[in-house]
């Protein structure tokens, strides 16, 4: 990829940069604050995004931009959507990206050039995206209850999978490929067996699901949403452990590499849990509106996240401060980021 073909004119000015440190651009430098209680226990040595790592945030703005992470540049926007975009992820093989929103298709652009390969139509809004291991399969979540299965290359529906009464707000393909979970508005966790396409579990939560994830193994089941506690379920839907988050509901969850941590999107920030215990650990400081997506990178190292305020934060694991924002990333909430770990080695 040549970054300059990709870089646009916004990259330039100040609201199209994603600001190190947390401060606008051309902002005069804040007086130091005299220190208030006990100091902050050291974080890890600062380091800097490798030079190819790139990011993608959707937005109800109907805009996808992708960012070099290292200097916060934006890029050239992925522009095809007509109406809020819901989901974006990157196929496990980095050879495509894939969006869907409100304007009811699933949308597939090169994960090279970037550029549009094609679109395929939904029965309804698109609500949540996922891809299996081997990055043959797409699965698409929509508003009216249906889960798509659909070809990567083809981009052609290969089946549906129906059983959800309810908008399907989540989906998570476990780490063999042979398992979906899907989760919503119906407040119920399904576990689909991929391949018969049939549900064959499923675990009542009670109230409408926001946030999911699973663990490597699939003994651990992560589930938080509008009854505003997170809930820890084994096999066979047992519940293991519940924490109660007071006023404040769950808005995004992403567990870490190896599985040791559960990062959760809240009112100001992203909260670290032990996966484990679900003791709370660190909290990446930042928007002061709800972060409501968030991404892990693959080596576990990076952060990534957006909030209600149109913002885009980025955060090297185990610190409490930012090591990059944009308050103007676009012009109404972002909805889904992810990212990639060197998107211009792939020529």
């Amino acid at each position: 990829v040549d970054p300059e073909r990709l870089l646009g004119a916004d990259a330039v000015r100040g609201e199209g940069v994603l600001i190190h440190g947390g401060a606008r651009a051309g902002a005069a430098p804040p007086e130091p604050a005299e220190p208030e209680g006990p100091a902050e226990p050291a974080g890890p040595a600062p380091l800097d995004p490798p030079d190819g790592m790139w990011g993608f945030s959707a937005s109800a703005d109907q805009e996808i931009n992708v960012w070099t992470l290292r200097d916060g540049k934006r890029g050239k926007p992925l522009r095809g959507h007509n109406q809020p975009v819901h989901a974006i992820v990157q196929s496990p093989d980095e050879t495509v990206v894939i969006s869907g929103g409100e304007d009811a298709h699933v949308r597939f652009w090169d994960g090279s050039s970037l550029e549009p390969l094609g679109a395929t139509k939904a029965p309804s809004c698109v609500m949540a995206l996922a891809m299996d291991p081997d990055a043959e399969r797409v699965f698409a979540g929509c508003r009216t209850w249906e889960i798509l299965v659909l070809d990567k290359e083809t981009r052609a529906i290969k089946a549906t999978l129906a059983g959800s009464a309810g908008p399907v707000n989540n989906l998570v393909v476990s780490s063999d490929g042979t398992k979906l979970y899907s989760a919503g508005d119906d407040g119920k966790v399904r576990v689909w067996d991929l391949a018969t396409n049939k549900e064959v579990s499923s675990i009542d939560f009670g109230a409408a699901i926001k946030c999911l994830a699973v663990s490597e193994d699939g003994s651990r089941i992560y589930v938080a949403g509008a009854s505003k506690d997170l809930r820890v379920y084994g096999l066979g839907g047992k519940e293991l452990l519940t924490r109660q988050p007071g006023p404040e509901k769950f808005s995004a969850m992403a567990l870490s590499p190896d599985g040791t941590q559960l990062y959760v999107g809240i009112a100001d920030g992203v909260q670290v849990f032990d996966a484990m215990t679900l003791e709370p650990g660190i909290k990446h400081v930042g928007p002061e509106k709800p972060v409501l997506c968030l991404c892990l990178s693959a080596d576990g190292v990076w952060l990534f996240a957006g909030d209600a305020d149109n913002g885009l934060w980025l955060w090297q694991n185990g610190a409490t401060k930012a090591r990059f924002n944009n308050p103007g990333a676009h012009t109404e909430a972002v909805l889904s980021v992810a990212m990639t770990p060197d998107l211009t080695e792939q020529e």
